[in-house]
This record gives C-alpha cells, structure tokens and sequence, in this order.
C-alpha cells in the first residue's frame, strides 16, 4: 500500500525521510493545512450566531492587535476539534514520519487554546505551539521562533498558503498541502519541495455552495403568466426574467447565511457533510464575501423594475431568513413557510406581470408543496438514527413521523381534488374547451403517490425537487403532462 507522499512527487524528489533525518522535526501548520478550514473563522461564525453580543465587545477592542482577538475568540466559545474537516493526506504523513521515529510539532497562527483542542483530539504531536494572545505567530514571526529553536534548516515544514513562504524559506524542506496560486508557485521554483493535492478549486466551491440547481424553484414565477395564457407579451417576459435572477442572487445569499449558521451539524449529517462549507473545500471567508456581493447583485436587477420587486425580493428574505434561523424548529409551521415559499413565488409573479392571481391555482399550489415540504421533512427525519432522532433540532418526535406522512399524503391528494374540481368550473372553459386536461389527474396522483411510496421505504434520500430534477419517471410524466396541457390549449391560444 502506497503512502501519501509516495504518491506525490516534486522535481524528481520521493519525499521520503531517510533515516538518517529523523533527528530533524517535522513542522506542521494548522489551518489549511492539517484542517481543511480557518479555526479563527470557524470560532467566529459559532460567536456571531450564538454569542452575537460577544462579539461585539471583541471588535471593539480589535485595536488591541490581531494576536489578542484570536485570544478572546479562543476564549469566548470551546472549538469542538472532533467536527473539524482533516485532511488525511497530512495525517497519513504526520503518522508516516513518527513512526520512522520523527518528532512532530503543530506550530500555527491560530490561539494556542485552539491549537491545544486539535493536538489533544489527534494525539499525534510531541509539542503544540501558537499565538499567546500578544505574538501573533504567522509568517515571519514563526519562522523567527522555529530557527531560534532548531536553526535555519533545522526542520521541515509543512503548510498550504503565501504566509507559509518565509517558514518555507527557511526549512530544510517545503512541504505544501493543496497550496494556494502564490504559494504553488513559490513550491514550483524550488528543488526541496513537495506537493500534498494539486490545489484548491474555490471558485468551483463556491458556485456548489450557491446551489444554482436549487434555481429552478423560481421558474414558477412565470406560473400565473402562463396559466393565463399571456406567453407572448415579451416586456412581461424581460420583467419577470430580470425578477428570476434577483431570486437566484437572494437565495444564494440565504443559502450561504444557513450553511454558515449550520456548518457543524451538517457535519454531523449522512450527507450535508459535504457541502463545500462544512467540508472545508470554501473558505468561510469567502463565503463572508460572496454574501453581500449576492444580495447587491439581487438588489441592482430589482432597480429597474421598481419598489414593488425590491419588497418583494426583501419579503423573500426576510422570510428564509426567519425560517433557517428559527422557524424550521417550529413543528408543522416549518412546513407550512417550506410551501409557503413556492406559494410565495407564484403571487409574486402574478403582482409583477400584472396578472389576475388565481385563487384556484394558489389552492393546487398550496396542497402540492405542502405535501412535498411535508416529504422534505419526513426523509430527513426518518433517515436519522435512533439516537439522532431524539436530539433533532427539528421539535418532531418519532410519534410524529405516521402523522407527517398521513399529512402530506392527504395534502397531495388535496391538490389532485382541486385541480379536478378547476375542470369541471366555469372558469376552466375560459382557457380550455378539451375534456383531455383530465388526464393531468391521474399523472400528478401517481408522481405523487410514488414519491411518497420511494419516502416510506426510505428510498427517497432527498429534497423532492432535486428527486424531480434528476428522476427519469418524472420527466417522463412531466412530457405527458405538458403534451396534455398543449392539446387542451391548442384551441384557445390568444
């Protein structure tokens, strides 16, 4: 079995300690390095959505120097070493060269109470060194401490960004773990330097953490336009596409404020432990960046359409906002404001078109997502352990898992009734003259009795809409269900 640094290679180096070296330490940074994430960051976010006041009182003493926030951010909230993203390819090497008989020391810039937390979680190093909350020990600064100690050459060091170059500079050996541009750069023109990982893909983390396959929810907007029949007015076209993008923009923005506030029970999940946040793939500092950048680009595209998109683009936010940060603990009203989202795209499309709001079609819309926001809720809660179950932050107990199922099953059979009775009103035979649409019934009753079937087996490991997006059943009733609309419609076009 290969090692992780015989599976590297730099220049025609191995990267292999002969024996004969094991008298010179190998050095270790923390963050980015051993960690796939920033642990300042990391305390930071767990401060500003738990101990909001707290940090407060940090920043206004930030004059005090970066070396003594770090020190009040240790001290105000515990790191829980054991939910931080590792990278192995460190850790294999770390175990690789002490067992050859090397000494290993964790050195960081982060507090030395987190560096401590993380040493006593690996039980891998022989001494721990970090800022003492007056030294912040980046850069030059620990490249001073570590040839004081053990001389220039002295030691190897491994680390991942251009704040590690001096450090570098002065080690026998480079060892540079999924280096940023500068860094790699710097690790390309030496002779004593490997590589662990080819790199960091920020930008393709980035746009994963943006959820852009979440955007589709927004095409109802456009619902109301083309319930009415008014597809070829192409000013409602532009108007309602502009609105879509600010959508797109503002849920992004959202979607990074909860996986921030989340990000260490997602790391406690089956499956949201790989988003790009929790994996430490993106920077938490890049995620601070985007945010704003997103809610600006979201705001600028409702400038040309007026003060009644910017309420109601604001009114989408402050709504997911209250829901990722409170209402989602709210039994049955975490699934009410879930379907109350979709509900809520359709009436806004119908304000800014402007078309006549339907109330048939907000009562099917109504029903149809509550029965999917009500299987949203009911896979992720029986997909829990038994152990897990009993501390969701979700407000359900086991006893409500039948109820939840008997609700959302109804809710979808409520959505199939309303449509058959839309059919057989008055209002149906403004739009349509083909008794054909009733095929719609049974289409949209089977998908939804399937979907509910794939959840009670626990086969449904999803949100339904992104089952719906990559499901071939549902595409197959989706071309149905649209050739059964063009038919009923064929004869009334306007």
């Amino acid at each position: 079995m290969r090692t992780p640094l015989e599976n590297t290679q730099s220049d025609g180096h191995s990267g292999l300690t002969p024996a004969a070296d094991t008298e010179v330490p190998l050095c270790v940074d923390m963050d980015g390095t051993l960690v796939k994430t920033d642990c300042l960051w990391e305390a930071a976010v767990q401060i500003l959505f738990r101990h909001p006041s707290k940090l407060v009182g940090i920043l206004l003493g930030c004059w005090r120097g970066k070396a003594w926030i770090k020190r009040q951010i240790a001290q105000a909230v515990p790191l829980r070493a054991a939910s931080l993203p590792y990278n192995k390819d460190v850790i294999g090497l770390i175990k690789q060269e002490k067992s050859a008989g090397r000494k290993a020391i964790l050195i960081t810039a982060s507090d030395q109470v987190m560096a401590d937390g993380v040493a006593a979680h690996l039980k891998l190093f022989d001494e721990v060194i970090g800022s003492d909350g007056v030294t912040n020990l980046i850069g030059r600064a620990k490249a001073a401490l570590l040839v004081k100690k053990f001389g220039r050459g002295g030691f190897d060091y491994v680390g991942d960004s251009a704040a590690d170059i001096p450090v570098w500079e002065e080690a026998r050996r480079a060892y540079a773990v999924n280096p940023v541009p500068a860094a790699k750069r710097w690790v390309a023109r030496q002779s004593a330097a490997t590589t662990l990982g080819t790199g960091r893909g920020r930008l393709g983390a980035l746009v994963r953490a943006l959820r852009p396959q979440h955007w589709v929810k927004n095409i109802l907007i456009f619902l109301p336009v083309l319930a009415a029949h008014l597809w070829r007015q192409s000013h409602t076209w532009w108007l309602l596409g502009t609105f879509f993008l600010a959508l797109c923009f503002g849920a992004s923005a959202v979607y990074l404020i909860n996986d921030l506030a989340d990000i260490e029970s997602d790391r406690r999940h089956k499956d949201k432990w790989r988003r790009p946040l929790a994996a430490g793939d993106l920077p938490i500092a890049d995620a601070f960046l985007a945010i704003p950048l997103l809610l600006a680009l979201a705001f600028c595209s409702c400038s040309a359409l007026g003060w009644t998109a910017a309420e109601l683009l604001l009114g989408y936010l402050a709504a997911t906002s209250a829901y990722s940060f409170y209402l989602k603990r709210v039994p049955i009203l975490d699934v009410l404001f879930l379907s109350g989202f979709y509900v809520y795209r359709i009436v806004a499309g119908a304000l800014l078109a402007p078309v006549e709001l339907s109330a048939w079609l907000i009562a099917f819309a109504m029903f149809l997502f509550l029965s999917l926001a009500a299987a949203k809720r009911y896979v992720e809660l029986t997909d829990l352990s038994e152990e897990k179950r009993a501390n969701a932050a979700r407000g359900y107990v086991p006893e409500d898992y039948p109820m939840i199922a008997a609700f959302g099953v109804n809710c979808g059979c409520l959505a199939v009734l309303v449509l058959g009775l839309y059919i057989n009103s008055v209002k149906y035979t403004e739009f349509y003259s083909s008794w054909v649409f009733w095929f719609l019934c049974p289409l949209l009753l089977y998908w939804l009795l399937r979907v509910w079937l794939l959840a009670g087996r626990r086969k449904l490991h999803e949100d339904p809409v992104d089952f719906a997006i990559k499901d071939p059943v549902t595409w197959i009733i989706a071309a149905l269900g649209g050739l059964v609309f063009w038919i009923a419609m064929s004869g009334n076009l306007r």
